[in-house]
Parts: C-alpha cells; sequence; structure tokens
C-alpha cells in the first residue's frame, strides 16, 4: 500500500522515449519494453521530480478533474505496475 508521504522515483537504467501521447519504457535486462497510454505518461513524466503519493494524487485530481478517491484507485493501480515491473522505487 503507498503511503501519502512516500516519494516515488523512476529507475535510473530505464531509457524511455516520448513518441506522440504514450511513452515507450525500455528494460534492458529483461528484454521488455513497455508501453503507457496518456495518462500514464504523465504519470510517469511527474516522477521525474519525485513526489510524494500524495502530491501525485493531488496534480492528478487537478489536471484531470476527478475525485480523489478515483485518483487513488487508477495511480495505485499503474504504480503497482510499474514498481511489479521493476520500472519504479519507492
Amino acid at each position: 500500500m503507498w503511503k501519502g508521504n512516500e516519494k516515488i522515483s523512476r529507475q535510473n537504467d530505464c531509457p524511455w522515449q516520448i513518441l506522440e501521447d504514450k511513452i515507450l519504457i525500455l528494460k534492458p535486462e529483461r528484454s521488455m519494453a513497455h508501453e503507457l497510454n496518456a495518462t500514464g505518461s504523465w504519470v510517469w513524466q511527474k516522477l521525474s521530480d519525485d513526489p510524494s503519493y500524495a502530491d501525485l494524487i493531488a496534480d492528478f485530481c487537478s489536471e484531470y478533474e476527478v475525485l480523489p478517491a478515483t485518483a487513488e484507485q487508477d495511480i495505485t493501480t499503474l504504480l503497482d505496475n510499474l514498481k511489479g515491473q521493476g520500472l519504479i522505487e519507492c
């Protein structure tokens, strides 16, 4: 479970590139590529500042005009997936 003040950052060994409105992330040691949709790409770019979980939720609510409960559900699912793939750390 993600905590409010927990800082989240991208793994430094994952090259990535913006392709139209999506981001493609490479994980060379696993020979894998991950494609993020527009929302996931927004989150990935925000992670360059190592935001806290609470700040990420607040920014997401502001950017997409969604309720905090909806933002938490969506962001948590995405972060769990990214962490499981070894693309982020906290």
